[in-house]
């Protein structure tokens, strides 16, 4: 009988609420780590230390479900090592990573550092690889003075002071932007323990452990990720064979199970921990192993801080999604013994998923449901009959906890409002500066499968007397089939029909020109592409846009859904604001001010809720039409027709 080696990727998508979060994320899977063989490389488990990123938020709004990180500033070169003071690091030879996970996710290449900045500090040991615990790191990086010795370590590198890190930064507080005193950034409690930062922080950690390899020079200071793509990038081979190092007890298995996320913030997916004895691939290390984060939120009224959400997933109202438990097996489930997986909602929704697993194998149970018109809390009840072996975290039964909100527009301001200096003058004001598009944390593709189980025979002849019988001593074997899915988002900016000197770019052919002050449509189409059956996935559904004048954030607009389900396109609302609106103009209006000397105006869609198995994929795509000079040219006096001025009165 064949024996199958599983391994299989998940990345569930989970949306905390809550506004403000002041624990840590991370959880600690389960393990150990084996000896070292003679004539391999080795390493010590004292030997740890924490790779360490901060980042301050521009804004006091921000807050863990964000998107991505693009509304923080990161603190700092490049990430520090805080190691413990119980031990002496190695004078010479340690080569460093020169990133921090996000930023080898964001497109940094992996190079060595040969003098990173170290902190000596007391941080506990990791869990699994220096036999530490999860509650231990927490408190440590839960510490403000914890905080407080980082951002005094990064004040060092940068060669500043702890003030100086922000006093040049601008910060948007109750509204209003610009720089401020950094006694209302920097974290700080008052005498009843209460935090006084005006602006949330954040902290980052991976744990680092020295790796001596068996050339007997080379000393390795790696986190999970970094040992991860060193190995992916062929610079070193830490498992077996004649090149080999022997040590991915350590690298693929330790290292990436002692810390990993509990919750989704900022778009990062959480994955989970794996069993003891299964190695991780460097993908999903990549992705999500071994790291850790720290949320202080903005607290200046001296409030205490507000305990997590007790939500497990957000869901947008009216909408088509996808709920999924990973379900394991402690010996093999067959056809002649499935295991049923029960869905059931609290809005009275409820489905079934049929299983066969491998002994000791797993895979996603899921199951699709539509999500009700109105904002509330809903409850999904998951349930497993039918073999006893099928376990959801070890249970029969889980709960899960959504909440269903209602996708809010932050609908920008009539721009007759603002589009005139108090001088009365159509310049750019001195408060905007030009900035690209925010890189946004984009999921395009998910992956996913499922067991399916079927007889193989073996027929064997049995004697018996003068004669015998044949026996079928076959037995039930499994194959994976594979799923995927991919989203693929176009954008186009169009001037609005009623833009009466628009015409085609003269360089671009593809583009048009507008004068600034006019008005855009904006088109966007969301392919969805999968291989898998259509009732795995579902359309892209929700769709939301930035400009340029609000520096992608403040306001937005939320796009209409033109055309459902796997070709989507979306497009804009009716504006209220336009003088055809009674036409149906769907219309966004840019500011008289915008540089008018041949500018790129680039607004940024964000598509998602294209809902799989392996949680929601979102994308984000920016396209350009160009400004030369504005309305105001157009004008000139004449009489005016009586017809219009009635249709705008």
């Amino acid at each position: 009988m064949k024996r199958f080696l599983f391994l299989m990727l998940i990345c569930l998508c989970l949306f905390p609420t809550a506004t403000v979060c002041a624990d840590d994320n991370a959880d600690g899977g389960e393990g150990s780590v084996g000896g070292s063989e003679t004539g391999y490389a080795h390493y010590n488990s004292g030997e740890y230390m924490y790779k360490v990123s901060v980042y301050v938020a521009k804004s006091d709004q921000a807050k863990t479900s964000d998107a991505s990180l693009m509304g923080f500033y990161k603190i700092g070169n490049s990430p520090i090592f805080v190691h413990p003071n119980h031990f002496t690091l190695p004078s010479s030879g340690i080569l460093y990573g020169n990133g921090s996970k996000i930023d080898y996710i964001n497109g940094l290449a992996l190079a060595p550092s040969l003098t990173p900045k170290l902190l000596a500090d007391n941080p506990p040991p990791p869990p699994i690889t220096s036999g530490g615990n999860i509650t231990a790191v927490k408190e440590y990086f839960g510490d403000t003075e914890s905080l407080i010795n980082f951002i005094n370590a990064f004040a060092d590198q940068k060669g500043t002071t702890r003030e100086g890190l922000v006093s040049n930064l601008q910060f948007t507080i109750n509204g209003e932007t610009g720089t401020v005193s950094p006694n209302r950034i920097l974290p700080s409690k008052d005498e009843n323990g209460n935090f006084l930062n005006e602006v949330p922080w954040l902290v980052v950690y991976e744990p680092v452990i020295i790796a001596y390899l068996k050339d007997g020079t080379t000393k390795l200071a790696f986190s999970a990720t970094e040992y991860a793509l060193a190995q992916e990038l062929g610079y070193y081979n830490f498992g077996g064979g004649a090149d080999g190092q022997l040590i991915t007890a350590l690298t693929h298995l330790a290292l990436p199970n002692s810390i990993v996320l509990e919750l989704s913030w900022f778009g990062f997916p959480v994955t989970p921990p794996l069993e003891e004895g299964i190695n991780w691939a460097n993908e999903r290390i990549i992705q999500g192993g071994g790291w850790g984060m720290r949320f202080l939120p903005a607290n200046a009224i001296g409030t205490p801080e507000e305990p997590p959400s007790t939500y497990d997933m957000e869901y947008r109202a009216n909408t088509d999604v996808i709920t999924s438990v990973e379900v394991r097996a402690s010996s093999r489930i067959t056809p002649d013994s499935k295991a049923y997986v029960r869905f059931t909602t609290s809005t009275g929704q409820s489905g079934v998923h049929e299983l066969v697993i491998p002994a000791g194998g797993s895979q996603l149970a899921w199951f699709k449901w539509h999500t009700p018109s109105t904002p509330q809390n809903v409850t999904i009840d998951v349930s497993i009959s039918g073999n006893s072996s099928a376990r959801i975290a070890g249970s029969s039964s889980a709960t899960i906890h959504a909440n269903v909100v209602k996708l809010e527009e932050l609908t920008p301001p009539d721009t007759k409002l603002f589009d005139l200096n108090p001088e009365g003058e159509a310049r750019t004001p001195d408060w905007w500066r030009a900035e690209n598009p925010p890189i946004r944390s984009d999921r395009l593709a998910a992956t996913w499968g499922e067991w399916i189980c079927f007889w193989v025979p073996f027929w064997v002849w049995i004697p018996a007397g003068e004669g015998g019988f044949w026996v079928d001593l076959g037995d039930w074997e499994y194959d994976w089939i594979a799923y995927s899915a991919e989203l693929e988002v176009n954008m186009d900016v169009l001037p609005n029909p009623y833009c009466p000197t628009a015409k085609p770019d003269p360089i671009y052919y593809d583009k048009w020109q507008i004068k600034a002050g006019y008005g855009i449509d904006i088109d966007v189409s969301a392919d969805s592409w999968f291989i898998a059956d259509a009732s795995m996935v579902t359309g892209a559904q929700s769709a939301v846009t930035y400009f340029p004048e609000f520096d992608y954030g403040t306001y937005n607009r939320v796009l209409d859904l033109k055309k459902s389900g796997f070709n989507a396109e979306f497009w804009l609302k009716v504006n209220p604001d336009s003088h055809y609106a009674e036409d149906g103009d769907r219309v966004h209006f840019t500011p008289v001010w915008f540089p008018k000397d041949y500018n790129e105006y680039e607004p940024q869609v964000v598509v998602f809720d294209m809902w799989t198995p392996a949680g929601m994929l979102i994308g984000a795509k920016s396209n350009v039409i160009t400004i030369k000079g504005g309305l105001i040219d157009d004008w000139h006096i004449a009489p005016a027709d009586p017809a219009e001025i009635m249709k705008r009165h």
